[in-house]
Parts: structure tokens; sequence; C-alpha cells
């Protein structure tokens, strides 16, 4: 039986992949003009109207193009967590929770945390870069500026992907020229999604220039570890409460905060460019919301 084939008894339907469109909440004045344009390119077969009573915008007038069926939700009312934390502040304990995370296989088995220990007390895998890895690459603004004498300092205490390619016959020493010397050229692209795959996210907790050595931080199991061959540093960035130790109230790790690296307490110094605390603006309106 094919993989992507159901049971028997498996009412859905393998003949096409279906397409959800996420809109913005945003749906008086322009917002509205933007959802009424969404729906007459996409002429959806169904729409989903969160929280109705309170709509702005009358339902039936987003329908009168297209004979989708309509299905109200009613929302949660006052959430308790929605009082205390931002959007932001779920992506950061999602990211988190991530590398507290256990037996994240791709055999569909469970997934266990284990938060007694911060992660800095956990201990990493040390991946020999000349042996393991065959690309390091950097993506995003500005990074095809880093030359490869200052890669160690731009992908320290940071988080990469882990790429596996479909070909796991390499040998790192056969492709590269010097062997001293990170598996990294600047300005290199992307891989190409059609040969590679991401297998997970690592945390690169610290590095041995000299040696090539990264020691990394990762839920991804040891079997499917061992097939990373290229590391990608995006623009994700370890949260705060990643970096700090619960065991410990004067530093991290032992480490007293004047010499903890990467994190400085109390007030920021407002001589140093982006030092200074910053101003959330909160009077400025669009002209409809006046």
């Amino acid at each position: 039986m094919d993989e992507f084939e159901g049971s028997e008894d498996d009412a859905r339907s393998d003949t096409f992949i279906p397409l959800v469109i996420n809109t913005q909440g945003w749906i008086k004045g322009l917002g509205g003009d933007l959802l009424r344009k969404i729906q007459n390119l996409a002429q959806p077969t169904d729409i989903f109207d969160l929280d109705p009573q309170n709509s702005m915008i009358p339902i039936q007038r987003l329908q009168a193009s297209s004979p989708a069926r309509l299905h109200q939700v009613k929302a949660i009312l006052n959430p308790p967590l929605a009082l205390y934390y931002t959007a932001s502040d779920y992506r950061a304990m999602s990211m988190v929770s991530y590398f507290h995370s256990h037996s994240l296989a791709s055999d569909g088995g469970s997934m266990t945390w284990t938060t007694e220990f911060p992660l800095c007390a956990r201990v990493p895998w040390e991946v020999d870069c000349k042996e393991a890895i065959q690309q390091i690459i950097l993506i995003g603004a500005g990074y095809e500026d880093v030359p490869p004498q200052e890669l160690g300092k731009a992908i320290n205490c940071s988080i990469v992907a882990l790429i596996a390619e479909e070909d796991a016959g390499f040998n790192s020493k056969e492709n590269r020229e010097e062997e001293e010397t990170w598996p990294y050229t600047q300005g290199s692209p992307t891989p190409s999604p059609n040969d590679t795959h991401c297998i997970g996210l690592a945390f690169i907790r610290g590095l041995d220039s000299e040696r090539h050595i990264l020691h990394l931080l990762t839920p991804v199991p040891l079997q499917e570890l061992s097939k990373c061959r290229i590391l990608v540093k995006g623009e994700l960035d370890m949260p705060i409460w990643g970096f700090l130790d619960f065991h410990q109230d004067g530093g991290v790790a032992g480490v007293k905060w004047e010499k903890v690296p990467y994190l400085q307490m109390g007030a920021g110094d407002s001589t140093v460019i982006g030092g200074a605390r910053r101003r959330t603006r909160r009077n400025l309106m669009r002209r409809s919301q006046m």
C-alpha cells in the first residue's frame, strides 16, 4: 500500500491538498476591502468566521461573490493567559520548549520534556566540522558581508537549522581544499529544497575556532543528527529565557553577571547605539481609527 493512501475507514481525501488562507484580523476600512479581494481571488469553498457577534463587517458581503459555506466559530472570551503574554512571548516559550524536549524521532515516537535543568547544564554534542559538516551557510540581511575569519563570532551562541542531503555518501575532506578552515564560503546560496530537507534545529552553545568544533544542543536524536551535512543560520535567536540559569541567582553556571557573555543585567548603556530603553508609541493611530 502506498504510504499516502489511507485505510478503508479513512474518509479523508487523498486526491488534492487543501489550501488554508489565514487572513489578517483587520476587517475595518482598507482591511475589509483587502479581505473581500482575497476572497474574490481565492474563491474559497468554506469561510470560518471567528467571533461573529463582534464582526465589524457583515459576513453576507464576503459571501456575495461565491457560494462558500459559512462556519461561525465562537471565540473564547477573555482567556486568562492572553492577559499576561503577547504573541512574541508565546513564540519565545515555544522555542525554549523545543530545546527542552526529547525523543523527537521521525518514526512518530512520543515527545517528552525535561525542565529539571537549564540549557546551560545540558551536555552538548561535540561536532567536528572538518569531519561531519559539508557547509555552513548564513542567510539574512547583512550576513553576506561576514568574512571567513569572523564566522566563529557570527555563529557562536546562535540557532542553526540542521540540513540533511539526499545523497548520504558525502565525504567532507574530498570536497574541501583546505582542511584547516571552517566549511564556509562567503555569500553562499541557500540549499536546494529539491536535494535537502531540514531535520531540526540546534543551538550552538560554544565553539573552538582553532579545532573547528561546535558544541550543539538539540532534541534531534543521534540517528537523525548523524545525517546532518549543512548548517544554516538565519534570523532565529535564542530567547533570553534560554540563556538563564534558574538554579543560580547571581549569574550563569557559576559565572558572575559581570563576566557572563552576551548578557547584561541592569539598565543598559544609553551611550551605545541600541542600549537605551525602547519607547513604545501607542498614540499613533490610522486615520480610520481616530
